[in-house]
């Protein structure tokens, strides 16, 4: 391991962690193309992901963003909800009569490009309609969380390779890419959120590490751009920026010496600023017209956050969706701070880390809905597994400076975590594992198994139950 930046030869395109990045995309595009096979049946845009897309077709197809008429014919051609919901995703406001959709559009401007492109390509050979929802276009949501999640593995490996060497950095992106839930979020979930943010999130540590070093003019306006598109897309996630803020350079080694740094660029502060408020324009626009306000609420009003009703323990540790059971390689980025290093990118971190985990777990697990809905494990905090990937990495380098009989031990136990997730995975992807309903003893009756008996799903019934008569 060394603070050195990286060499030459680790920029060659040819070393295993880039080679590594290139092939899990490759395997992930032929699983979610051919296997999955979700844009097939036009499923993908279904549910969250039919909320977050909408902008697309209102603004460049239908021209219509207030009515959204044509999400009426839409509906019974691709069943976005099942036909439960009528206009799922959409509120009319009572002082306007104009229809304003529930999610902010941070995802759809990620989409922006590959619709564009296939919009343009169905339009001119016929392929399929061009009405913003068949085939190809799913497809095309499927490509976009592929290709975001390739380039924040290569953002990860810039990162890593500053500290650690080749194997270390390609063992740490296997890890993160095949032994966590983000594998679900871009083979069977497409479309959500989570990709696009786990490449932005990459996006602000690694500039926060450059700006520190060398605030230019670009790493300022790069670094607002990534923080302010983080908020468009989750608003909550603005929580990003207090890595930049508490982050501490091993130049600086101290709080006084950063606030020095930050008198002499105060005008790139400032860039920092002015992009990240930028990003959030158009979503302010968009309320002013569809509502009449600045800000507005766009959830409806039992869609809310709770601050004294504590989940935080159920999110990390339960059956049904907690963190640490489902993804349990993500506690690799706490317990990784128990590893003293002399390296004073580890000692310094340890401050911007916790102080943007301890409020960003708080508040995901204060949403009244804490395990969110249909989902694998906890997916709300997939986009931060950037943040935990330093840390990783120094249990893996860690590990594999340790006698035979530890390294063997310590292998096994992260090749567990690694099968037992994409088995887990499986297991989601052929509905044995429930989205919403898991419970201690239904986790257990079904464990190894790829077939759930009636027996066995009794005990969903009993959760459903249960939920009906305690809440959440």
């Amino acid at each position: 391991m060394r603070g050195k930046k990286i060499n030459d030869e680790k920029n060659n395109f040819k070393s295993w962690s880039a080679w590594f990045c290139l092939l899990y995309s490759i395997v992930v595009l032929i699983v979610s193309i051919q296997i999955s096979a979700k844009w097939k049946t036009t499923e993908v845009l279904q549910w969250d992901r039919w909320g977050y897309y909408s902008y697309l077709p209102a603004v460049f197809i239908y021209h219509d963003v207030s009515q959204m008429e044509f999400i009426d014919r839409m509906e019974p051609l691709y069943h976005p909800t099942g036909q439960e919901y009528f206009r799922y995703g959409l509120k009319k406001n009572p002082e306007t009569g104009k229809w304003c959709g529930k999610y902010s559009c941070g995802v759809a401007f990620c989409q922006l490009p590959f619709f564009l492109v296939t919009h343009a390509y169905v339009s001119m050979t016929k392929v399929a309609p061009a009405d913003g929802y068949s085939a190809p276009y799913q497809l095309a949501i499927v490509l976009s969380s592929i290709v975001f999640v390739f380039l924040g593995l290569l953002v990860l490996r810039k990162i890593l390779l500053r500290f650690f060497d080749e194997m270390t950095t390609t063992i740490t992106l296997f890890l993160i890419g095949v032994g966590t839930n983000l594998l679900v979020y871009i083979t069977n979930e497409p479309g959500m959120s989570h990709p696009y943010s786990f490449f932005l999130f990459a996006l602000v540590l690694w500039l926060t590490i450059k700006w520190h070093e060398n605030a230019t003019w670009k790493n300022s306006l790069l670094l607002g751009a990534s923080i302010g598109l983080i908020t468009l897309i989750r608003p909550i996630d603005i929580l990003i920026s207090l890595i930049p803020i508490f982050y501490v350079s091993a130049s600086q080694s101290s709080f006084a010496m950063k606030w020095h740094y930050i008198k002499a660029h105060l005008g790139k502060v400032i860039l920092v600023i002015i992009a990240g408020s930028l990003f959030l324009l158009p979503q302010l626009v968009y309320w002013k017209y569809i509502t009449g306000h600045w800000v507005y609420y766009s959830y409806d009003s039992f869609d809310r956050f709770d601050f004294f009703r504590l989940r935080v323990w159920q999110g990390l540790f339960s059956y049904r969706k907690g963190w640490f059971v489902y993804t349990p390689l993500a506690l690799l980025g706490f317990i990784g701070f128990l590893i003293r290093s002399k390296e004073p990118f580890f000692r310094l971190y340890r401050i911007p880390f916790f102080v943007f985990f301890i409020p960003m777990i708080y508040v995901v697990f204060s949403w009244h809905n804490w395990f969110y809905g249909w989902s694998f494990g906890c997916r709300a905090l997939i986009q931060t597994l950037p943040i935990l990937a330093p840390i990783m990495a120094l249990c893996v380098h860690w590990l594999r400076q340790q006698t035979f009989v530890r390294h063997l031990i310590g292998t096994s136990v992260l090749s567990f975590f690694v099968l037992l997730n994409l088995f887990q995975s499986l297991q989601y992807a052929r509905n044995i594992l429930d989205g919403t309903l898991m419970n201690k003893d239904y986790y257990w009756r079904t464990f190894g198994k790829l077939r759930a008996t009636d027996a066995d799903r009794h005990y969903l019934d009993l959760q459903y139950e249960a939920d009906a008569k305690n809440g959440w």
